[in-house]
């Protein structure tokens, strides 16, 4: 019967150094005539320097841990996971040999130490393909060495595609052009929503998705976006976070349209208006936060043709929350350059601005509408009639 730990007689402080002290120096007859002559190890040495088989194992000497493991040092997974994360296979197997047990240590923790034939080791012995999603690691890891595992065993185990397509999305936000394009060679699906394994707030979300939302358009243009399969529209909403106009003229340029509308709400200006409530927020939050991006953000969007004519409650109740967010000079700033540029009409404006909160910034707000309204008649069209602008607002 094999020895374990616990059944290990007790040794004393002195005779263990000693142990320690011919394990460091390599002594391996000199190891195996201490246990011969009837000493025993610490169950439980004080520290990992005064560990005989991490000893052993950290300088790499085969022999040494064979006669550790012949006089009874229980192959327990402590010592299994010394030697998967030192990467030596042929201990490992000689480890198993004596006992040890694969399932005694994550298979996680296999995958993150790197080594291929250690990895090999563990799947011949049945390793879990799925448990704690092994193949997303270590393509995430060793890209090319888990792509050789990948096909080897994808064909018989089809459901490892989700793991594939886990790993895509996360090399899509750690901007890796080179995991990207390997994963896409290998056959991942960048519409397929996953999560992030080990990621407490991930929720399902498509490699597509997750490079609009990164803004970088070199990957979302590897992840070969598709008219015929992606609402590009939609894909534009995912970029406007990052607050860059030029990440809209991107997907203008793809086909998107800024003015889209679905089941009757206007997606894009929702996700502008959202874009600036939060920054404003933050920016009171933190003086160190920068609000201007975006700011520049929706002076641009609602100045290159944007059309809201604003109906639905929710989009009521997310302007009115924008609109009492902003200080009183942004506020004034934001509803003139929504009345320059034409964006909503200015008797829906007027009522959906109508708040306590807009009130105390701006007093005479319907009055201020009203003069802004015929100032800018007066000075586009020296005072001819202009209808839009002068809808309900007499």
């Amino acid at each position: 019967m094999l020895s374990t730990q616990e059944n290990l007689p007790v040794g004393d402080n002195f005779r263990h150094d000693e142990l320690c002290t011919l394990c460091r120096e390599g002594k391996v007859f000199e190891v195996d005539d201490w246990f011969k002559a009837g000493h025993r190890p610490l169950i439980k040495p004080p520290h990992w320097h005064k560990w005989p088989m991490g000893i052993a194992i950290e300088n790499r000497n085969h022999s040494l841990v064979e006669v550790l493991l012949r006089n009874g040092i229980p192959a327990d997974e402590k010592v299994l996971m010394k030697a998967v994360k030192h990467r030596r296979p042929d201990m490992i197997k000689m480890m198993i040999k004596y006992g040890a047990d694969i399932n005694s240590i994550p298979f996680r923790k296999v995958v993150e130490a790197g080594n291929p034939d250690v990895v090999q080791i563990f799947f011949d012995r049945g390793a879990d393909l799925f448990k704690d999603y092994p193949f997303y690691r270590g393509l995430i890891f060793e890209t090319k060495i888990w792509l050789s595992f990948y096909k080897r065993y994808q064909p018989k185990h089809p459901d490892l595609q989700i793991q594939l397509d886990m790993a895509l999305r996360k090399g899509v936000e750690k901007e890796s052009l080179k995991i990207v394009s390997l994963l896409m060679w290998a056959g991942a699906n960048p519409r397929n929503p996953v999560i992030i394994p080990d990621d407490k707030l991930t929720y399902p979300m498509t490699a597509l998705e997750a490079a609009a939302s990164q803004g970088n358009t070199e990957i979302i243009m590897i992840l070969k976006p598709d008219p015929k399969k992606d609402d590009f529209n939609d894909l534009m909403c995912q970029s406007i976070s990052k607050c860059d106009f030029r990440l809209v003229q991107f997907w203008e340029g793809m086909g998107a349209d800024m003015n889209h509308s679905k089941d009757g709400t206007y997606p894009g200006h929702e996700a502008v208006i959202e874009a600036l409530w939060m920054a404003s927020s933050f920016s009171k939050l933190s003086e160190h936060y920068d609000a201007f991006p975006a700011s520049d953000l929706a002076r641009t969007w609602f100045a290159s043709g944007a059309k809201w004519p604003i109906q639905n409650e929710d989009e009521i109740r997310k302007v009115r929350t924008c609109l009492n967010e902003l200080d009183s000079y942004r506020l004034r700033d934001f509803i003139e350059l929504l009345l320059d540029n034409e964006v909503i009409p200015p008797n829906i404006l007027k009522s959906v601005a109508n708040t306590p909160t807009v009130k105390k910034k701006i007093p005479d707000l319907a009055v201020f509408i009203k003069e802004y309204v015929e100032s800018k008649r007066r000075r586009r069209f020296g005072g001819a009639p202009y209808t839009y602008l002068q809808s309900e607002m007499k």
